[in-house]
């Protein structure tokens, strides 16, 4: 959990079949928080939401990374992409690859109005 105007960056990770009971799975982005994603593999995420959400003016940078079999479990979750932006929330994501995910409505990314 990254908050308010808080800067994370991953870079050669390894996510591998975590769990959560809450809405939003590995990664959640407070409003002004900036994120970037550099080779990092999530695999085997089992949530009741996202495995990244984004709100408000979070920024997020993914380049190279992989989200494979990752599941949104919960029927009624409100977000349920590998990745939700939500809001005025800034995603950029390129040379990465979305492989067998399983979500309500989407299973790779999802952008809401909310």
């Amino acid at each position: 959990l990254a908050k308010d105007n808080t800067r994370v960056e991953f870079t050669d990770v390894e996510i591998l079949n975590s769990r959560s009971k809450i809405s939003f799975g590995v990664i959640k982005l407070g409003v002004t928080s900036r994120a970037k994603l550099l080779r990092v593999n999530i695999t085997g995420a089992i949530t009741e939401g996202s495995a990244i959400y984004m709100q408000g003016g979070s920024e997020l940078t993914v380049d190279r990374c992989r989200f494979e079999d990752n599941r949104v479990t919960f029927v009624d979750a409100a977000y349920t992409g590998v990745i939700a932006v939500a809001g005025a929330a800034t995603a950029s994501i390129q040379n990465s690859s979305f492989i067998s995910n399983i979500g309500r409505k989407t299973a790779g990314i999802e952008v809401l109005d909310r």
